[in-house]
């Protein structure tokens, strides 16, 4: 069913939200919600100890925190120095403490985060506290079937005002 209402959207440019799903997934949240998205370098050549060739390596996140429903999101950031310092261990030190410890975390792409924090765990066991995400592509999957790619969504990297006015949107759709 899914795949024939995908099919029907290329053949005619329309978009089908299937409200209720979203409203199942967002009712299910729990605030705080923080909104997190991380970028990664490959070093052809390891600039960190436990780490090989083209490994993909955190340096930078973004992070939107809303307290309850109609608060308006707080921005948090996270950019490696370039003073020569693992960046990884200040990346978890950071995010653990503006991720607190109760609510939920909505990722974009939850394989690629959850693994890039799995890996993090793993070489630092001492910043195990970031065992939970909930992924919005969810919503990409089962509440939005569109004909657009979904690198064209918003993402936190693109615009930060277009992403904020894209959760409002799946909130509200929900509520």
């Amino acid at each position: 069913e899914k795949q024939a209402m995908q099919v029907e959207g290329v053949k005619n440019g329309t978009t089908y939200i299937n409200k209720e799903e979203i409203k199942v997934f967002v009712n299910e949240l729990a605030y705080p919600l923080y909104f997190l998205d991380f970028e990664t370098i490959n070093p052809a050549v390891p600039i960190c100890d436990l780490t090989r060739p083209y490994e993909a390596m955190v340096f930078q996140y973004s992070l939107y925190l809303q307290e309850k429903p109609d608060d308006e999101c707080s921005h948090y950031e996270y950019l490696a120095k370039t003073d020569g310092s693992d960046p990884r261990i200040s990346f978890m030190d950071q995010l653990i403490k503006e991720c607190g410890t109760s609510g939920d975390i909505l990722v974009y792409n939850i394989g690629f985060e959850r693994g890039k924090l799995e890996k993090l765990v793993e070489i630092f066991p001492e910043h195990a506290a970031l065992g939970y995400l909930t992924p919005v592509e969810f919503l990409l999957k089962y509440g939005k079937l569109t004909p657009l790619n979904q690198s064209q969504f918003p993402t936190l990297q693109q615009d930060k005002n277009t992403n904020s006015e894209w959760y409002s949107l799946v909130l509200n759709v929900a509520s």
